[in-house]
């Protein structure tokens, strides 16, 4: 028994917490369900949900590369602006500007385990939250300002949709561009999704899936 115990201690804080994190989602996954509103009742908090929802783990620091946020340090602390990094330094010298942020981001290394166990959770997240605002675009068109009176968009639950949904995405997208619910930038930054991301070319995508006619 004293050498369970032991054992138990030895284990690193990053497996415990990710022990927890998987028991915690299991207990309430039962009951994580969104909830689609009515058409009588307001849809901000269920938009604003999906929102939280999607950063949930995304968004954790502890799995972010650091490097973008220790080079804006660096550039905070002698006094250099956006602008003047951007039009005054070479390439040669904003290049030796990011080997030395790239060493201090080495110094300190991302989880892995930790991060891989977090994007599962968030990929269960992104299940949930496709699935729901496929559910509720379907039953009221997509939400924008002007059908919903709410201040935010939930554009990047579908740019996170999991593989499962896409044949069903991009015949909805279609549908809902024609009903003029959509515009198309969203639905080429949709499609592009939906196609794996093969074709960088908007333009392209959209005159495929007949959102724009072909030119020419």
């Amino acid at each position: 028994m004293k050498s369970n115990v032991q054992s138990l201690l030895k284990i690193s804080p990053s497996i415990l917490l990710v022990f927890i994190l998987a028991f915690c989602y299991s207990c309430k996954k039962t009951k994580n369900n969104l909830e689609l509103p009515s058409q009588q009742s307001n849809p901000c908090n269920f938009i604003n949900q999906l929102i939280e929802d999607d950063q949930k783990y995304r968004g954790d620091e502890r799995i972010i590369d650091p490097f973008f946020a220790i080079i804006d340090s660096m550039k905070k602390a002698e006094g250099i602006s956006r602008d003047k990094y951007v039009n005054e330094y070479s390439r040669e010298d904003r290049l030796a500007y990011g080997k030395r942020a790239r060493a201090i981001a080495n110094k300190h290394p991302i989880d892995s385990l930790l991060a891989d166990s977090l994007m599962k959770l968030q990929t269960e997240i992104d299940h949930k939250n496709t699935k729901a605002l496929i559910t509720y675009t379907k039953k009221n068109g997509y939400p924008t300002n002007e059908n919903t009176n709410c201040d935010k968009s939930p554009d990047l639950i579908f740019l996170h949709s999991p593989e499962k949904y896409w044949k069903e995405l991009k015949q909805l997208i279609k549908s809902e561009f024609k009903k003029g619910s959509i515009n198309k930038t969203q639905a080429g930054l949709w499609l592009r999704h939906v196609e794996g991301r093969k074709n960088n070319d908007i333009h392209e995508i959209l005159e495929k899936n007949e959102i724009i006619q072909v030119s020419g």
